[in-house]
């Protein structure tokens, strides 16, 4: 961080602060909820425990919700079980091109299953999300079989930064649920897509630890056990035994309305790219198709709030780079085939 010590100081304090008040009012406000519900937190959101088949082994899925992802699922999936992914649920959100055809293609050297998932119900209604309607789903009827679960969109890739694949690394950590943080990518100053692959193309990101004021940008996904989830979640899912909690790849465990402490983000032994714009003629594409978690609507300077706090503080990570030799090969033994 540039500037004056004085001012470095100033900043510090300013954002020990902020995080001090927001803390405060999440308490605040899940301290009223649990009174509103009579402290029954999961009311309507909960299942019994489901058991595990007992050859479920190292098997880990990966869960997406997609619509019209036909230029990226391929890169994606293949990514992944590079990563050591053996199943994958696609739930199609109302795909019109040939994203599924693609998956299938990209997937066929694992256990891949398609569910059809029209977005068509208001989810302000609700007390739940529409996403967090189709994970439950997934997570009761496909859990059993699998040892971990990944939940990420296909702008998000998942890997150790080591090298090595996520199903060794998950089963040493031993924890019911990794909550793993964001570290977004922004359009790397790319006017038009980038013909590479999107992990090669986009390489600026706001890296951990994050600026003061890009707070906003901090946000998980999990990778779960799926016999320790007791009740529908989104980006992080209560547990039998804890709760409504987060874990970090350390194992620390806090309360979900502690996420934003900057202490609590770990990076080392897990990472989550998320290139949530590519590049700015994708942005347009982006808002064209709509959000699953809004019903197809989009607030239209959602993504301009975010690029302004992205831009406060940008470094490179080239961290997954490591991958793009093998990946590439891959990705040309598929297309040879067509």
């Amino acid at each position: 961080m540039s500037g004056s010590p004085a001012a470095n100081r100033s900043r510090v304090a300013l954002h020990a602060l902020q995080t001090r008040a927001l803390r405060l009012r999440k308490a605040l406000a899940a301290r009223l909820k649990r009174i509103a519900l009579r402290g029954d937190t999961f009311k309507g959101r909960q299942w019994p425990r489901i058991a595990a088949s007992p050859d479920r082994g190292h098997r880990m899925g990966l869960v997406c919700i997609v619509k019209n992802e036909r230029d990226y699922i391929g890169e994606w999936l293949q990514f992944h079980i590079l990563q050591g992914v053996t199943d994958v649920v696609i739930y199609d959100n109302g795909c019109t091109d040939d994203t599924l055809s693609e998956a299938k293609r990209h997937a066929a050297s694992t256990n891949i299953t398609v569910v059809p998932w029209r977005t068509f119900i208001d989810a302000d209604n609700l007390p739940f999300s529409i996403q967090s309607l189709a994970y439950a789903h997934a997570i009761v009827n496909f859990g059993p079989a699998l040892r971990w679960m990944a939940f990420i969109d296909v702008d998000e890739f998942l890997f150790a930064p080591s090298g090595r694949s996520l199903p060794d690394i998950l089963n040493e950590l031993r924890l019911p649920a990794i909550a793993v943080p964001w570290t977004n990518f922004g359009t790397g100053g790319h006017k038009a897509k980038p013909p590479g692959l999107v992990i090669e193309s986009y390489t600026e990101c706001a890296a951990h630890p994050l600026h003061p004021g890009q707070r906003s940008l901090l946000r998980y996904k999990s990778v779960v056990d799926p016999v320790e989830v007791c009740a529908m979640g989104s980006h992080i899912f209560p547990l039998h035994e804890k709760g409504a909690v987060a874990i970090n790849e350390r194992g620390e465990v806090v309360p979900v309305y502690n996420v934003t402490d900057p202490t609590f983000v770990s990076t080392k032994v897990l990472r989550l790219n998320h290139y949530f714009t590519r590049s700015e003629e994708e942005i347009a594409n982006r808002i064209a198709k709509g959000r699953v978690s809004r019903n197809g609507e989009v607030v239209k300077n959602y993504l301009d709030r975010r690029l302004n706090v992205y831009s406060l503080q940008t470094d490179r990570d080239e961290a997954i780079l490591q991958f793009v030799p093998e990946l590439k090969r891959r990705l040309s033994e598929i297309k040879a085939t067509e």
